[in-house]
């Protein structure tokens, strides 16, 4: 590939900074398919700087969105938001999958960063334009993308919903840009935690196996091994699990991939922490992809030996605090509404109503399931 693009550089007469720009900007393409992140970075940095020699902004935009993606993939998130960024702020300069993917990525980057007004903005932002520019086709993928921005914010039942509705799921087609929906719905149902989504999850997890190890592409290879080492967590296949994330470090370990382990939760730490590798290197590498871990989670790794369930994969903060009342009742939920009713000294209608807002801000939809949520999310003690 890298040879046929550099034979047709050496055919063409007119080797203006232009058309070099435009040869580069395809090769960070084939670094990407490649997982080769380094090589990637030097391609879309000389994208950028011919491309600002010959005033070629849609050029220059792309190699924006080429060094943001490698910024994202590396944890260098600062770097990310202002790459991706730089192509949302324009977007009648750029071609539908440039400002598209650059405006998935700005809003992981902000949801990341703990800023979900503003990753809500970028996506109304582009959601405006698709509309206004006439392109539905790419509104499907910002769809996809609000789900898994839900999912990431612990709104399993908002992103159920868009899981749902994609049936029959679209083919597979090739994964060169930087979100891929199916991706986002193997999440879904491995969040949703059920017999029949962790089943969905496995299959659909082996379809794109299949497909990115014929199409030879390495760097979403990386990712859905990562998926599947939770995914058989979950099934209590815990040898293979480790089997399946060995595979997937050795493929990451040359271009520095952080955040497809990263993004995946506090499982992915617990199992990443029981690597033992023998390579220095690869030491070296699991110890960086632990101290993301550290970063994101505040310095807090769960270390105990115990089960891992599917459900630390969906782990987040809650966007709405309870209420001092509500965290009264929710320690009181194994009683019956009377029983809460007498000890706190509030009518059964005050109980309900509490009971009501815990299961919507805990995302859940009886009492058994918001106790274990309560518990994982350290509102209760075990």
């Amino acid at each position: 590939a890298y040879a046929a693009i550099y034979h047709g550089f050496e055919e063409e007469e007119t080797q203006s900074n232009m058309f070099k720009a435009t040869l580069v900007m395809t090769v960070c393409y084939v670094h990407w398919v490649d997982a080769d992140l380094k090589g990637m970075a030097q391609a879309a940095k000389q994208c950028i700087a011919l491309s600002q020699q010959s005033d070629s902004p849609q050029i220059l935009n792309y190699g924006h969105y080429h060094l943001g993606r490698v910024c994202y993939l590396q944890n260098d998130l600062i770097a990310a938001e202002q790459h991706f960024a730089t192509v949302v702020r324009q977007p009648y300069l750029n071609y539908g999958d440039c400002i598209v993917h650059s405006a998935c990525g700005l809003a992981l980057t902000y949801q990341i960063q703990g800023r979900p007004d503003e990753a809500q903005a970028v996506i109304d932002t582009i959601t405006t334009f698709l509309l206004e520019t006439g392109n539905a086709s790419m509104m499907p993928l910002i769809q996809a993308l609000q789900a898994e921005i839900a999912l990431r914010q612990g709104q399993i039942a908002a992103a159920g919903q868009w899981a749902a509705h994609v049936d029959p799921i679209p083919p597979l087609s090739p994964m060169v840009e930087f979100f891929v929906p199916h991706l986002a719905l193997v999440k879904i149902w491995l969040a949703q935690d059920t017999p029949a989504s962790r089943q969905k999850a496995a299959d659909l997890l082996d379809t794109a196996r299949a497909y990115v190890e014929s199409t030879h592409n390495t760097r979403f290879l990386i990712e859905v091994l990562a998926l599947q080492t939770i995914q058989n967590i979950g099934q209590d296949e815990r040898q293979t699990a480790l089997e399946l994330l060995e595979q997937a470090i050795d493929l990451a370990q040359p271009g520095g991939f952080i955040r497809p382990f990263v993004d995946l939760g506090s499982q992915m730490a617990d199992l990443l922490a029981e690597l033992k590798p023998q390579n220095g290197e690869m030491q070296q590498y699991v110890g960086q992809i632990l101290a993301a871990f550290d970063k994101a989670d505040g310095g807090r790794l769960k270390t105990e030996d115990k089960k891992i369930h599917p459900s630390s994969f969906r782990l987040q903060p809650l966007i709405e605090p309870l209420t001092n009342r509500e965290q009264d009742v929710l320690e009181c939920l194994q009683l019956t509404d009377k029983e809460i009713s007498q000890r706190l000294v509030i009518s059964s209608h005050t109980v309900r109503t509490h009971i009501k807002g815990i299961f919507g801000k805990l995302n859940v939809a009886n009492r058994r399931q918001a106790i274990a949520r309560a518990r994982e999310l350290g509102l209760l003690k075990e």
